[in-house]
């Protein structure tokens, strides 16, 4: 295993991580894109859609092209002496997305329950207008995000299967 072979494995690491971040989202685009009703907010939906067209396309680069981007920009190197297999270091890189999903999740869960829990009572509603549309949106999104790392970790053996048979490795 060379050094560009690990630059590789750590380019589509990344485009893991950033198509599950994409993924975690969907929910809370489709709320808002289907609940806008006045122009800010459907101006703010578009900017989200394109936000998530932008990083797809880069996640999916990353994803097929990982090979070809590290060729360009990592010298060969000598031969690393590494004692691990290529679905090994596979394994490796999807426990590690799925544990960066999980705690950036929680924290978000976490983040919306100190919302609910700190919300102002209604008496002290009558003098302020308070909105509680991001809440819903950020309990969506931080639980689909727990839910795809827990999915990473706990199958990441089938998921590396899977990918070898699609690509044609077994």
């Amino acid at each position: 295993m060379t050094g560009r072979v690990l630059a590789e494995i750590a380019l589509k690491t990344w485009a893991i991580v950033v198509l599950a971040g994409l993924v975690a989202g969907i929910p809370s685009i489709v709320i808002t894109a289907f609940g806008a009703e006045d122009p800010i907010t459907k101006f703010v939906s578009a900017n989200a859609i394109g936000g998530f067209l932008g990083g797809a396309f880069v996640g999916l680069s990353l994803l097929i092209w990982g090979r070809r981007i590290s060729q360009w920009f990592f010298p060969d190197t000598p031969e690393l002496r590494i004692q691990f297999s290529f679905d090994q270091l596979k394994a490796l890189a999807l426990a590690v997305a799925g544990v960066f999903l999980i705690v950036d999740g929680a924290g978000g869960l976490l983040s919306v329950a100190a919302e609910v829990y700190l919300r102002p009572g209604q008496e002290e509603l009558q003098q302020i207008t308070y909105d509680t549309r991001w809440t819903r949106e950020a309990f969506v999104r931080s639980l689909v995000q727990v839910i795809l790392g827990v999915l990473l970790v706990a199958g990441r053996e089938r998921i590396i299967l899977g990918w070898s048979r699609l690509r044609g490795g077994l």
